[in-house]
C-alpha cells in the first residue's frame, strides 16, 4: 500500500504518431459494474487492477468497489464472492471503504467470501478482509500488509546541472519531502512517523477480521505469501481453485456428488442384455432358504431406511435453524462464516486469558513488593512469595507480625546474647521467631556443612 503523491512532467517538442481523437479513451472513467455477475445464489464482485481513492482511466477506485459491493448486497443473492486480482494501491480511502463494505454486509445479512485470483496484496488484501473467509489457489498470493512511502531529493543533481530552485513557504516544515529541498533528519522522522501510524491502522484492520493480533500481523514484516504458506500464517483459510470454490458456494458441488452417487447405483442395479440381473441371480442361488431370516431382513431394511431418512431430516433442520438459510449453498456459506467466527472467538479468548494472567501476575508482584516495603516480608522471602498462590500469600501476610528492624538504643556494655548478630541476622532471626541462641546454633551448623 502506497502513500500517494502526484507529479506530472512533460517534455517540450515531443511528438507521437497517433491520431488526436485516439486520446479520448485515455480519460474515460472506468464504468462501475452496477449489476454483479450472478451464479445461482452467488453474486460475484470483481476487484481487478491497481486501486486508488477514486476511479479513473488507469485504476479502479475504492468508490467503484464500494458501489459494486452495494449493488451485490441489494440483490437477493445470499452469498457474495470478492474476486480479487490486485497488487494493491493507495492508502487514501482504503480503510474507510473496507469499513463501509463490512457495514453493508452486516446490514443486508450477506455471507462474504474472498478469492485471490491470483493476487490480493497490500490494499487489495485490506479489501479481502471484508470477507469471513479468504481462499487462495496454489499459485495465488496474499499479504504485503504494510505501508510504503517514497520521497526523492534532486538538489545535488540540479546543482550539477546549474539549476537553481527557490521553494517559498509560509512555514519551516511546509516543504518537507519536496524534491527541490534537502532532506533533513527531522523531515524523514516526521514522514516515517506518518508511515508508522498508517501501518498500525492497517494491522488493526486485519486483526479485526483474521484470527491474528495486530502484533502478529506486524510480525509478518509485510511478507507476500503464496498458497499453503498464506494459510499457515493465518492470512488465508484454504487452498482451492476458483472453479471448486464457486461450485461449493453455489451448491453445484453437492449436486454433482449426488448425480455421481445416483449414476453409480443405477449402474450397479442395471440388468444385463437378457433383462436379468446376474448379481441378483447369484444372491438367490447362494442365499440359504431360511424364510424366518428373510422376513427379519425385510423388516430391518425399511426400519434402517426410515431411521436414516429421519436422521437426515434432523440434520437438515438443525443446519437450517443454525444458519437461518434455506438453500444448501447459503447454508454452506453460513457454516463457513460461523467457523471463521469461532476461530476468531477462540483467538480472542486466548488473548483475554493471557491479559488476565499478566494482570494477576503484576498484581501479585506489586503485593509482594508492598509487603517487603511494609516489613511484613523479608527480602530473602521474595522468591518464595512470588511462587506461592495469591491466597496462600494473603494468609501469611494476615498473620505476619513484621520483620522490619527496630531501631536499637545506644549500645551499652556488650552482652553475650545479642552482640554476635549483625543487623541483617537480627532481621532473619525475628522473621523465623528464633531466640538468639537458637539462631546462632543453626547458623553455625549451616556454616559447618558448607
Amino acid at each position: 500500500m502506497k502513500t500517494r503523491t502526484h507529479r506530472y512532467t512533460a517534455r517540450a517538442g515531443s511528438a507521437l504518431a497517433i491520431k488526436p481523437e485516439a486520446f479520448g479513451w485515455l480519460f474515460d472513467e472506468i464504468e462501475s459494474a452496477s449489476v454483479p455477475e450472478r451464479i445461482g445464489p452467488l453474486a460475484i464482485v470483481t476487484v481487478h487492477g491497481a486501486l486508488d481513492q477514486r476511479g479513473s482511466w488507469w485504476c479502479l477506485g475504492y468508490d467503484d468497489v464500494v458501489s459494486r459491493f452495494r449493488a451485490a448486497c441489494e440483490t437477493d443473492a445470499s452469498t457474495i464472492l470478492l474476486d480479487i486480482d490486485s497488487c494493491g494501491g493507495t492508502v487514501a480511502g482504503c480503510f474507510a471503504a473496507v469499513h463501509e463494505m463490512r457495514e453493508l454486509a452486516a446490514k443486508h445479512g450477506k455471507v462474504v467470501h474472498a478469492f485471490a485470483n491470483e493476487a490480493a496484496y497490500s490494499a487489495a488484501y485490506a479489501v479481502a478482509t471484508v470477507a469471513s473467509t479468504i481462499s487462495v489457489p496454489e499459485s495465488g498470493g496474499v499479504g504485503s500488509v504494510g505501508v510504503i512511502g517514497v520521497v526523492s531529493e534532486y538538489t545535488a543533481l540540479m546543482a550539477k546541472e546549474g539549476i537553481r530552485v527557490a521553494v517559498l513557504t509560509t512555514g519551516a516544515r511546509k516543504a518537507d519531502g519536496h524534491p527541490g529541498v534537502p532532506l533533513s533528519d527531522d523531515a524523514l522522522a516526521t514522514l516515517q512517523g506518518t508511515i508508522d501510524k498508517l501501518g498500525a491502522q492497517f494491522f488493526g484492520l486485519v486483526a479485526e477480521s483474521r484470527p491474528l493480533t495486530a502484533e502478529q500481523v506486524q510480525a509478518l514484516e509485510a511478507a507476500c505469501l503464496m498458497g499453503q504458506d498464506a494459510v499457515d500464517a493465518g492470512l488465508a483459510d484454504e487452498v482451492i481453485s476458483r472453479t471448486q470454490l464457486i461450485a461449493r458456494l453455489t451448491g453445484m458441488e453437492t449436486n454433482m456428488a449426488d448425480e455421481e452417487t445416483t449414476k453409480a447405483e443405477d449402474e450397479k442395479t442395471e440388468p444385463d442384455a437378457e433383462g436379468e440381473n446376474p448379481d441378483a441371480e447369484a444372491e438367490t442361488e447362494e442365499a440359504p432358504s431360511d424364510e424366518g431370516d428373510e422376513e427379519e431382513e425385510a423388516d430391518e431394511e425399511p426400519a434402517a431406511a426410515a431411521a436414516s431418512a429421519h436422521s437426515s431430516r434432523d440434520i437438515l433442520a438443525a443446519v437450517r435453524s443454525l444458519t437461518g438459510q434455506s438453500s444448501p449453498a447459503a447454508q454452506i456459506g453460513a457454516l463457513h462464516a460461523l467457523a471463521a467466527e469461532a476461530k476468531k472467538a477462540k483467538t480472542l479468548s486466548a488473548r483475554i486469558a493471557k491479559l488476565e494472567g499478566d494482570g494477576k501476575k503484576k498484581a501479585h508482584e506489586a503485593k509482594v513488593a508492598s509487603a517487603i516495603k511494609a516489613g511484613k516480608l523479608a527480602p530473602a522471602q521474595k522468591a518464595w512469595a512470588l511462587s506461592v498462590d495469591g491466597k496462600v500469600l494473603d494468609g501469611f501476610l494476615a498473620t505476619a507480625s513484621g520483620v522490619a528492624p527496630v531501631p536499637l538504643p545506644a549500645p551499652k556494655a556488650p552482652t553475650a546474647d545479642a552482640t554476635t548478630l549483625s543487623a541483617s541476622d537480627e532481621v532473619v532471626r525475628r522473621a523465623l521467631g528464633l531466640s538468639v541462641e537458637a539462631f546462632t546454633k543453626q547458623k553455625a551448623a549451616a556454616a559447618a556443612k558448607h
